[in-house]
């Protein structure tokens, strides 16, 4: 999802796509573990945080060519972080957040398919 987050998929379809990824990453967590679903969701998520958060950072000037909305936010000269430092702190919020929530998406995977 990085690079498509990049070249591809717009803000307002990004919720969309993180759902059927969510969905599908569950699934496949609550298959393939024996215990402990919420935390290898969570985990998931923060790795997931950290790949997207590198994809962006490398590809800095084509993410912000291609998300003008994203760019006025993080290039305001009144902030008191770097426009990249704003990509990290912010990355990191959102893969905390998305862990979580994929580790309560697994933990209800699991419950579905009874392990």
């Amino acid at each position: 999802m990085g690079f498509a987050t990049v070249y591809f998929v717009t803000a307002s379809a990004e919720p969309f796509y993180w759902l059927v990824i969510f969905v599908a990453s569950a699934f496949f967590v609550a298959r393939n573990c024996w215990s402990n679903y919420f935390l290898h969701g969570l985990f998931t998520g923060l790795l997931n945080g950290g790949w997207i958060i590198l994809v962006h950072l490398l590809l800095f000037n084509t993410y912000l060519a291609n998300h003008p909305f994203e760019a006025k936010m993080i290039t305001d000269p009144s902030g008191p972080l770097s426009p990249k430092m704003v990509i990290v702190v912010m990355g990191l919020i959102a893969g905390a957040l998305s862990g979580c929530v994929l580790g309560l998406f697994c933990y209800i995977a699991s419950r579905m398919l009874n392990n």
